[in-house]
Formats: structure tokens, sequence, C-alpha cells
């Protein structure tokens, strides 16, 4: 209900009776359970546990009987902050809830924290540490402490493109096949399969697609990469294909299926509903995300294919890494002459240093996250899509990258979309998202693709079963 216990200060607030005396859910747990169903701004700020309702003779809970929340009735005991960061934010709370002080543990909500204040919070914390902090963080994570942990990860993640490669590799006990991992789990019968891209990992985007597509959906990332053991991926995209259908319908034994591919993992997506369609499956969703074949993508004129594999690596893994983007565009400079060693020693320094992968990660790793991007990059030379006999929708980022040299665009949009049209029996649905290559796939631009998906699944002919 929403109170207004002091003049314009109006907060929402919730009140709730456990089931087990004393056993009271935390608060952002709470919040977190009701944002999978709810806008932020009908989130309570406030969680008030009683012993029972109060009721009026008719037996209707008693509005004003309910108790008013306060400041303190929720806070924990003081708790300082622990490190600069902490201190810094502590801060930004104290300045925003008016307050002379407030510690690590402390809960935003439970300060006195409503919508409106949620909103300068954002604003200041945006500004102090540069970062997109998104409004949803704030319920989230209400304390200070787990407040920084998002920040920490926010800006760790903001820069994070190796890294990227690893997600999702770790713990999958309850998926008994190589190249599946669960990214999101859903409480529909229905799942969604997202494809990785060359780089061969889990990108953190899919996650965030997945969020934002909706928690009904189990979501799971296919990855070409096998950190335990190092095998390499099939010899061409058919191939490629093919084992990931395989595995795909031990999880899902019959259609529909739902497919989404970034950039080159739309081909692999492409290839995998065309093969399940021509043995007689339903495919639901295939959605490719601004995927252009190598013919469509400028040749970066290296003398070598070895060079040409290390920039179109450095391109993807290194991109905002200074000492890398300058040697993407120069042949002169020392690294390209190094032996292949030496070049993956040298990324692996450059990636350590900028604290852009785990720190574990050893210099076989690379040499094997290199070699899987290597082979699929020449099964991606090789393929010639075969017509696919169903519907396909195509993201294509709005922004075009130029090419620095003589000023032409990098990537021809028509050309792309003339090739995929002439492999699809249908009209194409063609959906032109905010962005580049690599922004489309952030922030709110990211919510665009959800929500063409999502309409996508709500056709008459394409309900999710629930």
């Amino acid at each position: 209900m929403v109170r207004e216990d002091n003049p314009g200060d109006q907060r929402l607030v919730a009140y709730l009776v456990v089931r087990e005396a004393g056993v009271v859910p935390p608060s952002a747990e709470l919040r977190a359970l009701l944002l999978q169903s709810l806008p932020d701004y009908m989130v309570p700020a406030i969680f008030l546990s009683l012993e029972t309702l109060p009721l009026t003779p008719n037996g209707k809970i008693d509005r004003r009987a309910l108790p008013a929340p306060e400041g303190q009735q929720l806070r924990a005991d003081y708790a300082a902050p622990s490190t600069p960061k902490e201190t810094l934010l502590a801060g930004i709370f104290a300045e925003v809830l008016g307050l002379e002080r407030v510690g690590a543990q402390d809960d935003f909500f439970a300060l006195g924290g409503h919508s409106l204040l949620v909103m300068q919070l954002v604003s200041r914390v945006r500004k102090v540490f540069d970062i997109e902090l998104p409004l949803r963080s704030i319920f989230e994570a209400p304390t200070v402490a787990e407040l920084t942990a998002q920040i920490d990860s926010l800006e760790n993640g903001q820069r994070l493109h190796l890294a990227n490669a690893f997600l999702g590799l770790g713990s999958n006990s309850d998926i008994d096949q190589p190249n599946i991992i669960k990214i999101q789990n859903g409480y529909s019968a229905e799942n969604m399969f997202f494809i990785h891209p060359a780089g061969g990992g889990i990108p953190l985007e899919y996650r965030q697609l997945a969020k934002e597509i909706g928690p009904s959906i189990t979501a799971y990332g296919i990855t070409a990469l096998d950190m335990k053991t190092r095998t390499l991926p099939p010899g061409s995209i058919q191939e490629m294909a093919r084992s990931y259908v395989t595995q795909m319908q031990v999880i899902q034994a019959t259609g529909p299926y739902f497919i989404i591919g970034y950039s080159a993992g739309g081909l692999i997506a492409f290839e995998m509903a065309r093969q399940l369609s021509i043995a007689g499956e339903t495919i639901g969703l295939l959605s490719l995300i601004d995927t252009y074949m190598d013919a469509a993508v400028p040749n970066l004129g290296f003398m070598t294919e070895e060079l040409e594999d290390w920039a179109h690596f450095i391109e993807i893994f290194g991109r905002g890494i200074d000492a890398l983007d300058t040697l993407h565009h120069s042949e002169a400079d020392l690294f390209w002459s190094l032996s292949e060693t030496q070049k993956t020693s040298f990324f692996l320094d450059v990636v350590h240093a900028n604290r852009l992968a785990p720190k574990d990660l050893t210099i076989d790793d690379i040499s094997y996250v290199f070699n899987v991007f290597r082979s699929f990059r020449h099964s991606r030379k090789c393929y010639n899509p075969e017509k696919y006999k169903g519907e396909m929708d195509l993201f294509l980022a709005k922004s075009i990258p130029i090419n620095a040299k003589d000023g032409t665009m990098l990537f021809n949009k028509k050309a792309n979309v003339e090739f995929w049209q002439e492999r699809t029996n249908v009209p194409l649905r063609i959906v032109e998202v905010n962005g580049d290559h690599a922004t489309m796939m952030e922030g709110n631009n990211v919510r665009e693709i959800s929500n063409a998906i999502a309409e996508k699944l709500t056709e008459p002919s394409n309900l999710l079963r629930q």
C-alpha cells in the first residue's frame, strides 16, 4: 500500500505474514522476485513482517491499523564501509537520503528511500563512477555493500571482451552435453537456444537478452569451447550444426525450436534450423542478430592467413585495449613478426594487465581459444548456406562502422539483406536496432531486440506453451 507518513514522502510498503515464525526472507530477495513480474515503480520500498494482519469487525484488512515503518526499524547494526569505494557510495546514500551517515549493510529503502530518490541515487552514481547503472540495480542490491559489488561487476563487465568467451564454462552438472550450458532457469515448458558467435563462448549479452525476453523462458547457451578436453569444433558449419542439434534434442526431443544467433553465431543458427526443418521439425523462431557473410565483411589486407586470423582475433577479443588497438592497425609493429607462441604470450600479458580475464587463465587457454576461433573462421569462409523453407528474423545495427582509410562503410547492409532473402522462401522480417554491431546488444538497445522477439512469440501461430 502507499503510505505518506510525512507530507510529500510517499512510499510503497508491503506487509507480510510468514508461514514459519521468525523466518523472514531478505528484502532484496523479495524485491528480486517481484521484479520478475512488476515494473520497478510498483515494487515496494519497504517490507514489514507482522505476526498477523489487523482486521476490521467485518473481517477485512484494517489499513489504518497497519504500523508505519520507522527509519531504524529494518536497519542492521551500523557497519562502517570497509573500502574506499564503499565509503564513497555510503556518502552518496547519505547525501540523497539526507542522513548524517550510512553503513555498509544499511538498506536504501529501509532508510526511507523511494522511487524518486532512486532516480537521484542512480544519477549520482552514474556521474561519480562514470558507469551506466541500471535502475533495477538499486532494487536488486539496496545496501551499500551489495551495490558496491554491482558497480565492481559493471565496471569490469563494461570492459570485459575476452572474459565473455569464458562465461558459463564453470559448473554444468545438470546438463550432460559438452557444448550446452543453461544460462537462465524458466518456469514454462519452452526452451530457447542461443548460439555462440565467432569467439566460441557465450557472451554476457545473451544472458541479458534472455532475461529481457522474459523469466518464463529456459535459456541455453551453445558454446564451441570445452576447456576440460580442449576439443576443437567440427571442421564445417554443417557438422557443427549437426552436432549441436543432436545435443539440443537430448534436452528437447521435438519442436517447436526457438533458436537465436548473434553475429557469426547466426550462421550456425540458420544451418541448425535448416537441418531441423528438413527433418520435419517445427521452427518456432529463428533470429539472426547482425549476421553477415564473410563476403560482406571487408578483408583487412594482411599478407598471410595467420596474420589475418590474429587481426580478427584481436578485433573481437581485444577491442577497447589501447595496446591491442594499436597492434590491430599496424602491420609494421613488432607484434606481427613474433612467433605464434610469442604472440599468445604477449596477448595474455595484455589481457591480464587490463584485468580482462580470470587470473588463472594460462597461455594454453589462450592458445586453445585462438585455435577454436581460427577453426570456426575458416569454416565460415567455406560455408554457403542452402535455402531454408521457413520464417526468419534479421536484426541489423543502424550504425555501420567506417573504414578510417577511405571513409567507406565496413559492412554492406543492402547486400547482406539480399543475401539472406535469397535463402528463404518467405519475406524476411527485418528489424533495425539502435547502436553498432557491439552496442546493439547493450543497455536499452538489447531491449529493442527482446521486445521484437517477445512480439513474435505471442503470435497466434507461435504461442509458447505454458
